[in-house]
């Protein structure tokens, strides 16, 4: 008796979209477009903020200690994060 209640429960699930798509009536007019809103242009992003020389001095140093992480080989990474070996890399800048 289960299992007969579940089949039955399957094949509807399964042929429920199908049977929905099928009764659905066919619309006699398409629906009518809401009139079109006047166009404004977008507000203009505010320019950046320039970055300030100890900003720069910093990106600078993540560029240069980033290639030396990625230059290390493995056995030289072995028991290091990322995050030790920065501050031993700034350390030495």
């Amino acid at each position: 008796m289960r299992t007969f209640i579940i089949a039955a429960a399957a094949a509807a699930l399964l042929a429920g979209p199908a049977l929905a798509a099928s009764k659905k009536a066919p619309s006699a007019a398409p629906a009518a477009t809401p009139a079109a809103a006047p166009t404004t242009k977008p507000a203009a992003k505010p320019a950046k903020k320039e970055r300030s020389a100890a900003q720069i001095a910093n990106d600078n140093r993540m560029k240069a200690c980033g290639a030396e992480w990625r230059a290390l080989k493995p056995e030289a990474k072995k028991g290091k994060t990322w995050t030790q070996f920065l501050k031993t890399c700034r350390a030495k800048a």
